[in-house]
Order: structure tokens, then C-alpha cells, then sequence
């Protein structure tokens, strides 16, 4: 229902295309040169960072580009520091830019059996934004988290497939589809968290006090359809005129099919910079286990020098309320030892213009962990242990 580039670079006209089998259901949209609506639509939202802005932009450049990316993009995740940002906003006129109209949004289930039959009732329905508003979900001190495999399939799978609710049937559809999901301060599983694009809002301060300019987005976007995918599209057309340069430097952990590079070559070559820019810092920002370990390793960083063995820095955790491995006995040395081997080596920010550093060292009991600390910013390489070791 949106206009779209056919992986030939044609932009498809409306009806069928006997090529590629898309069927355009919406009227002829002709590129336009610039983001006059764009702009304007955009301007009152708090966008953290240039970075979060360029990233909304890219998942709207994604609408357009949908052939090159089926079952190859990202899950949309809209982060805020506080309610009343736009988030669910944000995600709506994504909505009315792809189909025309506002989405009927559903409610986050830690039941994956549950949250996947609503997920197929709305991919029946023929919605192809999928809106998941307001996830709740406690990861911090051991909670799980918004965590469901159902939705890492929606993301990658190029055939959604879902069980039909009271039925040996399957609701099957090309993954044409995006994914989005909106929350307060997440914390999101880390095999979700690598399937997503991240988009955050921040305001300090009461967000009811805040004046827009455009105080309907919703509205304007409904209102300014058509211009609004012109620009879309004429910011694609920019790029094939450049010769479709690439943004080496718009690196996620999603990357299938180069949407990365594409996404961010199309921004670029409308002058938009930043896109992905922080996806490595968001990404530990919302990571449960990351987190947990950066409290474990400020822990460990309070007597600087001192080599611990497994058991030592499981009994400081537990002090700590810190949660880093699960079980009891010998069993939770090695489970501690496989998750360790994921930050070894790795900086962690603890204040004050220090970083600690866990290294695996070689005591007199044997295998123990150690933090370095050095000024933020000073090398942290150097040997990280022996990373096979329980």
C-alpha cells in the first residue's frame, strides 16, 4: 500500500508488476527533491541523539525498499526514558505511511504460545505494521525480560508462519512486514536485542509542559501522505543517481542482505549522518546480562590487584544481589565461566574517568578473574585469558 523500488531499481507504478509480482495498491507517487514534510513531521520529537533521528528516517527509507529486505529487517524499537514521549506516535505514522491508516496495536504476553496467536491474528488481518505498545517486562535482578522467539522468527524468517488459534492450520505470509515494538526503560533479551533497531526519546522534565509545533502528528502525516512518501521516495531516487554508494560505517549486529550499508547509503546521500552510529552503546544499555556483569566487574574493581576464583566472585554476587549465573555447586563455576567469556577483555565504565577491565589469569588455586582499571579511553587489549576454560 505504499509505493516501493523493485530490486531492479524501478519504481514500481501502480498495479501489477508482472516481474516481480508486486501488486502497488495506492495511487502514483513521484519523487520529490528534499524533506520540507518530513521535517516538519519530525521536528517536536526528542530524539536522544542525530544518531536515533537518522534511524527513524532509515526505517521509513526501509518502507520504500521492502523487496530488497523481506525477512531481513530489523525489529523497531522505540525507547523512552519516561511515558509521554511519542513512541507509540512514532510507530503510527510508520503505520499510516505503509498502509494508508493508524494500526490497531497489541499487548506484550512473556506467553510466547499466546503472544504468538495475537501476532498472527493482526498478520491475518492484513496489517503489515505490527505494533507491540508499551512492553512491560522486569529483566533487571533476574527477570526475563521482553524475550519471545516467536517474534526473532517475525524478524528473519522470510515466510512468516503462524498456528491458527483453534485449528491445524498455519497463517503464512511473505515477510514483507515490520515489527515494532514500543517501551519505558526496556530491558530486552539479547537474542532480540540483535534483531533490532534501536530508536530512543528522551526528555528530563515533565513531558505535558513541552510545546509542538505540529501538535497532531498523526494528523499530519494522514493529511500529507502522498508528500510525504514523494520525499521518501525522491531521497531513494537521490541515492540511484549517486550510484547507490554504500555507508560502510552503518554497522549493526542485524546486517542480512546489506540493509545496513543501503539503509545508511541512502541517508548519506541526502546528508543525513549517524545512522547506526550508536548501535553498539544502545545495544549494551539494554542488554540484562551486560548489565549485570558491569555491576559484577565495578564489584570486583574495589580491590584492584586481587585474583578471585569462580566461587569468591559468585559469593560477592550473591552479596550483591547481582545475578550472573544461576544453579549451585560446581555447575554454576562453569555456567559463570561461559557467560565471563563473553567480556573478557572487554572496557566497562565505572565512573570518575576509569574503566575496569575482567581478565582471566592464572592463579596459585588455578583459574581466577582479576579487573585491570585504567583511565577511560587508555588501550584495554592485551591478552584476555584463556577463553575455553570453565
Amino acid at each position: 500500500r505504499n509505493p516501493v523500488f523493485a530490486p531492479d531499481d524501478r519504481l514500481l507504478p501502480p498495479g501489477h508488476d508482472p516481474a516481480t509480482g508486486i501488486y502497488y495498491d495506492g495511487p502514483a507517487v513521484a519523487p520529490v527533491a528534499g524533506t520540507l514534510h518530513l521535517d516538519a513531521l519530525l521536528a517536536d520529537f526528542c530524539f536522544r541523539s542525530p544518531a536515533d533521528r537518522a534511524n527513524y528516517l532509515g526505517l521509513l527509507v526501509t518502507a520504500v525498499l521492502m523487496p530488497r529486505f523481506v525477512g531481513s529487517k530489523p525489529l523497531a524499537l522505540f525507547h523512552g526514558n519516561q511515558p509521554g514521549l511519542g513512541k507509540t506516535v512514532l510507530a503510527q505514522v510508520l503505520a499510516i505511511l505503509r498502509d494508508g491508516r493508524p494500526t490497531r496495536t497489541l499487548s506484550y504476553n512473556p506467553n510466547d504460545e499466546e503472544f504468538e496467536k495475537a501476532l498472527g491474528a493482526k498478520v491475518k488481518a492484513g496489517l503489515t505494521t505490527i505494533v507491540v505498545d508499551n512492553a512491560k517486562a522486569d529483566g533487571r535482578r533476574g527477570g526475563g525480560g521482553i524475550d519471545s522467539a516467536c517474534l526473532e522468527r517475525c524478524v528473519t524468517d522470510e515466510v512468516l508462519s503462524f498456528r491458527l488459534l483453534g485449528a491445524s492450520e498455519e497463517i503464512r505470509a511473505e515477510n514483507s512486514h515490520l515489527f515494532c515494538v514500543t517501551a519505558n526503560a526496556p530491558v530486552v533479551s539479547r537474542d532480540l536485542l540483535t534483531r533490532s533497531l534501536v530508536v530512543r526519546l528522551h526528555h528530563d522534565g515533565d513531558p505535558a509542559r513541552r510545546a509542538f509545533a505540529c501538535d497532531d502528528p498523526e494528523g499530519y502525516a494522514l493529511e500529507h501522505r502522498h508528500e510525504l512518501l514523494g520525499e521518501l521516495v525522491g531521497m531513494v531516487a537521490a541515492w540511484l543517481a549517486a550510484g547507490k554508494p554504500l555507508d560502510a560505517a552503518a554497522k549493526s549486529r542485524f546486517n542480512k542482505r546489506g540493509w545496513g550499508p543501503t539503509v545508511g547509503g541512502v541517508l548519506l546521500a541526502n546528508g543525513v549522518v549517524g545512522f547506526l552510529a550508536d548501535a553498539a552503546a544502545v545495544g549494551d544499555e539494554l542488554d540484562p546480562e551486560r548489565a549485570e556483569f558491569a555491576r559484577l566487574v565495578a564489584a570486583l574493581a574495589e580491590e584492584v590487584g586481587r585474583d578471585w576464583t569462580a566461587a569468591e566472585v559468585l559469593a560477592l554476587a550473591d552479596r550483591r544481589t547481582i545475578v550472573v549465573a544461576d544453579g549451585e555447586g560446581p555447575s554454576r563455576a562453569v555456567r559463570f565461566g561461559v557467560a565471563a567469556a563473553r567480556f573478557l577483555g572487554e572496557p566497562f565504565d565505572l565512573g570518575g574517568g576509569l574503566t575496569g577491565t575482567l581478565r582471566r589469569v592464572r592463579g596459585r588455586a588455578g583459574q581466577a578473574y582479576r579487573v585491570e582499571v585504567a583511565a577511560s579511553g587508555a588501550a584495554a587489549n592485551g591478552p584476555a585469558g584463556d577463553p575455553a576454560s570453565g
